[in-house]
């Protein structure tokens, strides 16, 4: 399987935030960036199966992401890897832990929103 990758590191910190928002914006999701000031990053690793699966890893500083396309018969899964993670349309939502898979049909409108990780006790 290919996989193509793109990163905000190769761009200079002012302009992240708007390269981020494009990239997503191509694979048919939307985000609603925290504080793009506070050194916001991104990493989108997608690729797709023989079978015709597209596959999409995302690692990001906070923010809220959501899916803009919802083809019939379309599903998705999310494997929640690390840091904090919460799944709702609003708050509280649902809190996922690292290792959590979630998924739902095309039509589900779920929305991720990520947090930085809390600090070890």
């Amino acid at each position: 399987m290919r996989l193509n990758r793109f990163t905000t590191d190769v761009y200079p910190v002012r302009e992240r935030p708007s390269a981020w928002l494009e990239t997503l914006k191509q694979h048919h999701f939307r985000s609603e960036l925290g504080n793009p000031s506070n050194g916001m990053f991104g990493t989108l690793v997608t690729g797709e199966t023989p079978q015709g699966i597209g596959l999409k890893q995302i690692a990001a500083s906070p923010q809220s992401i959501a899916r803009l396309r919802k083809t019939p018969g379309e599903a998705w899964l999310a494997f929640h890897v690390a840091g904090d993670a919460c799944l709702g349309r609003s708050a509280p939502g649902i809190e996922l832990l690292p290792g959590d898979i979630v998924y739902g049909s095309a039509h589900a409108d779920a929305r991720s929103t990520a947090q930085p990780a809390a600090p070890a006790d």
